[in-house]
């Protein structure tokens, strides 16, 4: 083994090192929002392809060492992490539906952790963990990648929410570590180089060394371009995940607060306004606002800044143009409205506190509405599909629904609308209802916005009639 192989294997493992623990800094302070940031992409692909040039120097390592086995689950391993690289990647550009791929994209880790494990094994077990730092990187392999392998089938197994938020923070924290197993690799390759003997049959071709510093260098580049743009998006995401709870809940003010308890002690926490100069006498229509991921709580405050039908329809404008009730539950963390099968949904709690506030106050049971947004997107598509005749109009917006279902969903009126370049819900969510409902006879309407990512409120604001249209709907008693 030369010199500059060594130099080569010890950079490109300093360098994947920094990479992983710049991004699991930034993912330990916004978590899953890290993979919604707009220069995550690059640097996914600058940092994948960090991990990917030590897997080649470490495959190169084993073949001239005569790792037999080592060398074999490595590379077992390392075509099974191309293929999680490539999954990860689709989902974060949003190229396909989410929720057709996350079985095959949770089939694809559990696949991943246990082939790095085995590859971790073999470092242990093998003639390779004669090398005491060998053999240490493998150990630790093992614990990292057996808790990183836990948080995956736990939610799995279990439906309480407390149990998944544990299982989420205890990955949240467990992947800081992600940047330390190299470290053992560096101090293996700085302590044999030391001791290096002249008598290694198999030494690499000097420019195969060079090629790897050069793919390394070109790295190092680009994560400098990229990373202070990432640490302002990081920034800005951490200033709205910590905003001050004093502004949602000046939001929240204006509507009363409720919680329904069911038979089974079950309970859903929601606000509502009543209409402008409210009369008792008359009836009213009812807007479901359901809110998006950042409404989610349990202050029962939450949800009015995080739910863009109620921010819009607040207004003294829209009250007096459309009196109604607005009505905004509350989805606790961790759980969903429905449609997103990773998680367990609070649907049928919401319709029940549906029917005990429509005990209680006037509501025109052919005016019924709905409209949510990217939790509450999914959300507005399942409602509809699993209780058509409740709604006689819907706004899904940035959500996504399940085509096989669209003849149902035919029965409601329908506005959706989404970005073009929506990458925390692809597009192709609102695209394929809307072609399955066309297919099953029905018209919706569709707006895209081209251009546009995840953030559409300002659009939908300015686009002209989606209110006059919503409250133009009746359904047939």
């Amino acid at each position: 083994m030369t010199a500059r192989f060594y130099a080569s294997a010890i950079f490109i493992a300093v360098l994947y090192s920094t990479l992983a623990t710049f991004q699991n800094l930034i993912f330990s302070q916004i978590g899953p929002s890290t993979y919604s940031l707009e220069s995550f992409p690059r640097w996914f692909l600058i940092s994948g392809g960090a991990y990917m040039l030590l897997a080649v120097v470490l495959l190169k390592y084993y073949r001239i060492k005569q790792y037999r086995a080592v060398f074999r689950a490595a590379l077992g391993a390392t075509l099974a992490m191309v293929l999680y690289y490539v999954f990860v990647y689709i989902s974060i550009m949003a190229w396909v539906s989410r929720a057709q791929t996350a079985h095959m994209f949770i089939i694809t880790v559990f696949v991943t952790f246990i082939a790095v494990l085995i590859y971790a094994a073999t470092l242990v077990f093998s003639d390779a963990g004669r090398r005491p730092w060998l053999k240490a990187a493998g150990i630790f392999m093992i614990i990292y990648y057996g808790i990183m392998l836990a948080t995956l089938v736990i939610p799995m197994t279990s439906s309480e929410p407390s149990v998944n938020a544990s299982s989420q923070k205890l990955q949240q924290w467990t992947v800081w570590l992600e940047g330390v197993w190299p470290l053992f690799f560096i101090v293996n390759f700085v302590t044999e180089r030391g001791t290096r003997r002249s008598a290694d049959t198999s030494v690499p071709h000097p420019s195969w060394s060079a090629s790897v510093i050069a793919l390394g260098a070109a790295a190092v580049v680009g994560a400098f371009i990229v990373a202070p743009k990432l640490t302002v998006e990081k920034d800005g995401m951490a200033r709205w995940l910590n905003r001050p709870r004093e502004l949602s809940k000046q939001y929240a003010e204006p509507f009363e607060p409720r919680t329904y308890v069911n038979d089974q002690g079950k309970s859903i926490q929601f606000r509502f306004i009543r209409p402008l100069d409210y009369d008792s006498t008359q009836r009213y229509p009812l807007v479901v606002c359901l809110h998006g991921g950042a409404g989610t709580g349990t202050g029962n405050f939450e949800q009015i800044e995080g739910s863009w039908g109620a921010l819009m329809l607040m207004g003294d404008n829209n009250r007096k143009k459309f009196p109604a009730f607005i009505f905004v539950p509350q989805c606790p963390p961790h759980q969903a409205w429905g449609g997103i099968p990773s998680l367990p949904a609070v649907d049928s709690l919401t319709f029940e506190a549906i029917a005990e506030f429509e005990k209680e106050f006037p509501i025109d049971v052919t005016r019924r509405y709905i409209i949510g947004e990217s939790l509450g997107g999914y959300g507005t598509w399942h409602f509809i599909s699993t209780r058509p005749e409740m709604f006689a109009a819907a706004i899904p917006i940035c959500g996504e629904g399940d085509p096989a279902l669209a003849g149902r969903v035919a029965q409601v009126e329908v506005w959706a609308f989404h970005g073009e370049k929506d990458r925390s819900v692809p597009v192709s969510g609102s695209r394929n209802m809307i072609e399955a409902m066309r297919k099953a006879g029905a018209d919706p309407r569709y707006s895209e916005f081209e251009g546009a990512g995840h953030i559409i409120k300002d659009q939908i604001t300015r686009t002209p009639g989606v209110f006059e249209w919503l409250f133009a709907q009746r359904k047939v008693e």
